[in-house]
C-alpha cells in the first residue's frame, strides 16, 4: 500500500532471534533500532501491536506451496490488515523468499503478479492509483488472445 521504497528488517522468531535474547549487546542495539517490522501471516495476533511502530509489512504470498494465491485471497488479507495498520503504514511481502519448496521462477513470477493484482483491487477501493502490471496485461502477452 505504501507508495515509497524504504529499509526492512525481517525479524524472525527462530535461532537468530533466540542468539540475541541472551544478552549480546550489538543485537539489543539493533533491534532497539529497528523502525520497520515485518508480521508474518501465520501469526496475526501480533497485528494489533502494529500500529505501534511506523510501518507494519505482512506477508499475502505463501512460499510453502506451489499453489498460486487469487488476486481476490490476496486482496482479503491486505483488507484484514487495514484493520489493524494504516494504509500509508502498510507494506505487502511475500512470507519469505522463493527459492525453497522447489518452486520454480514461474511459480514465483505468477505469486507476485497476483500480489499487484490483489494490491491494485484495495488500491482502488481506497481510491488509490494502481499499479502498472504488464504482466496481466493481454496488450503484452505473447499469445494470441
Amino acid at each position: 500500500m505504501l507508495g515509497q521504497p524504504g529499509t526492512a528488517a525481517h525479524v524472525r522468531q527462530g535461532a537468530e532471534l533466540r542468539a540475541g535474547a541472551r544478552g549480546d549487546g550489538e543485537d539489543r542495539r539493533r533491534r532497539h533500532h529497528l523502525r520497520e517490522l515485518r508480521l508474518r501471516r501465520h501469526r496475526p495476533r501480533g497485528l494489533r501491536h502494529a500500529h505501534q511502530g511506523p510501518v507494519g509489512a505482512i506477508g499475502v504470498v505463501d512460499h510453502h506451496t506451489l499453489q498460486v494465491e487469487r488476486p481476490e485471497e490476496v486482496a482479503d488479507m491486505i483488507r484484514r490488515a487495514l484493520k489493524h495498520i494504516p494504509a500509508e503504514r502498510l507494506a505487502l511481502t511475500s512470507d519469505c523468499g522463493m527459492g525453497r519448496e522447489g518452486m520454480t521462477r514461474r511459480h514465483a513470477y505468477y505469486k507476485m503478479v497476483s500480489m499487484v493484482l490483489g494490491t491494485n483491487m484495495v488500491r482502488k477501493e481506497l481510491g488509490l492509483p494502481e499499479a502498472e502490471c504488464r504482466a496481466a496485461d493481454h496488450r503484452y502477452s505473447m499469445l494470441p488472445t
